[in-house]
Order: C-alpha cells, then sequence, then structure tokens
C-alpha cells in the first residue's frame, strides 16, 4: 500500500519498515518483497544485493515462488547459470511464468544446460499459458523467427525437424488466441501449400513427389 501510494500517500521507507517487521515474523510474501528491494535497488531503496539474497533464501526456503523466481533471475544476471537454472527449476513447478521464460531463454541459448529448442519452446509455451507479458514479446519474436526459417529455404520446409516444432507452437499459441501466431501459422501454411503444389506437378505434366508423401511430412 505505502510502496505503491495504493489508496494512501506514497511512503517507501514506511513501507520498507513494515515489510521488515513482517519479514522478521517470517512472512515469505514480506521476505520476498524486500528481498526485490534490496537486491535490485531502486530510486527509493538503496542497492544492498547480499541482504536481498538472503531475505529472499528466508523466502525461498519456505517454498515461495516468486522468491525462487528472482533467486534465478540474480543468479542469471551475474551468469551464475547452475544455481540460476536449480532456482528457476523449483519456481517453474510451481507454474510460476517468469521462471519457465527463464528456462526457455536458458535452454534456447545454453545457457548452464545443454542447447534444446524443443525444450526451450516448451517452457516459453507454458510461459505463455501463464499469461507472462514478457513471454508475449519474446513470442512476437519467436514468430517473425519462424518466418525467417521457413524462408532460407521454401523447397524444403516440410522436411527440416525444428519446423515441425515450429508448427507445433504456433498452433498451440494459436489456440491461446496469439494474433501473431495466427498470423504466422497462415504464412507457414501458405509456404507449405505452395511447396506441396511445386513438388507435386512437374513442368512436363510429370509428377515429381505424390500428394500423399508430402503431406505425410508435414507436422500436424
Amino acid at each position: 500500500m505505502y510502496l505503491n501510494g495504493e489508496e494512501v500517500e506514497k511512503d517507501v521507507a514506511l513501507a520498507v519498515e513494515y515489510l521488515e517487521m513482517a519479514a522478521a515474523l517470517g512472512h515469505p510474501e514480506a521476505q520476498t518483497c524486500l528481498g526485490k528491494l534490496y537486491t535490485f535497488g531502486s530510486e527509493d531503496v538503496v542497492q544492498d544485493v547480499e541482504l536481498g539474497v538472503e531475505w529472499l533464501e528466508e523466502a525461498e526456503e519456505q517454498g515461495n515462488a516468486d522468491a525462487q523466481a528472482t533467486l534465478g533471475r540474480h543468479y542469471h544476471e551475474t551468469e551464475e547459470y547452475e544455481k540460476s537454472i536449480s532456482y528457476w527449476e523449483k519456481a517453474a513447478e510451481q507454474g510460476h511464468p517468469g521462471a519457465q521464460f527463464g528456462l526457455g531463454v536458458c535452454y534456447s541459448n545454453g545457457f548452464g544446460v545443454e542447447q534444446n529448442v524443443e525444450t526451450s519452446l516448451d517452457f516459453l509455451l507454458e510461459a505463455a499459458e501463464g499469461g507472462d507479458e514478457q513471454v508475449c514479446k519474446a513470442l512476437g519474436a519467436l514468430c517473425q523467427h519462424a518466418i525467417s526459417k521457413v524462408k532460407e529455404d521454401e523447397t524444403s520446409t516440410a522436411d527440416k525437424p525444428e519446423m515441425a516444432e515450429f508448427f507445433r507452437v504456433m498452433h498451440k499459441l494459436a489456440d491461446l488466441d496469439y494474433r501473431d501466431a495466427e498470423f504466422t501459422l497462415g504464412q507457414m501454411c501458405a509456404m507449405a501449400l505452395a511447396w506441396m503444389s511445386t513438388y507435386t506437378a512437374g513442368r512436363d505434366g510429370s509428377t515429381k513427389r505424390s500428394s500423399t508423401s508430402t503431406r505425410a511430412r508435414l507436422p500436424s
């Protein structure tokens, strides 16, 4: 209330005082809030990473998913990826979208884990289902990436295993009413159909590849 000025005049110092009292009594949400304030600092709170991490660890020990996700973010920023992944995995198991997004980034780039596009996309989808705004922006970029991958070689779209993953992801995002995914899926399908048309009929009327075998290769 005092921290954000909701229904009262904003007073961060007073808010921190109340938070510290609650945190000292073992309240995990208060500990997490203090942990965030001190770990990352703000215009009104002097950054104290060591103190912030201590409060976050107190909350994490009580199973607070937000604290676990915040610790994951902290260690990701300090490039201590194994610690980051450990905390994000705990939070992701509780359905925390931010942690799921973080794991998606790690698997996409190979931060602390073996790079795995499929696992990355699975985590991003879970985060999207949780309504994380940051994920929606990332998935917008993913949509454009999918299109660029198709355009690299339209004649072999259906033969690329990674494109099956993009089709799968776009279908799921479209089911979530994500408009960019619907548009991207339409573009990808149009390209695939064009490819099918080109390769099912030769210029001289001969058949280069049957429509049945072509469709079998397209992701469902």
